[in-house]
């Protein structure tokens, strides 16, 4: 996971400090409310995922990440857009 320091703002934190679930955890939640896809790439796809369930983020943002894991994520893994997927009769 690479860390975007500008999203620390107010945390003196250290690299070995990401070794630690709950920082990690934070950080997921910080990434999702307030950064940007290249902060999204540099947490992983894996790291969202899997802190997902545990951090605190506003239900908007909770609702699409669930849906694209539970459902987005297929069709962007088949490199189609959300507007063609209602539209697959497959």
């Amino acid at each position: 996971m690479i860390v975007n320091p500008c999203l620390l703002w107010d945390y003196e934190l250290k690299d070995a400090d990401f070794e630690r679930g709950d920082v990690r955890e934070w950080y997921i939640a910080r990434v999702l409310t307030k950064g940007n896809w290249n902060d999204i790439q540099n947490a992983g796809l894996d790291n969202i995922r899997k802190y997902l369930p545990k951090i605190k983020i506003p239900p908007d943002t909770r609702e699409f990440w669930e849906w694209y894991f539970n459902y987005g994520e297929k069709y962007v893994s088949d490199n189609k857009t959300t507007e063609n997927a209602y539209c697959d009769s497959d």
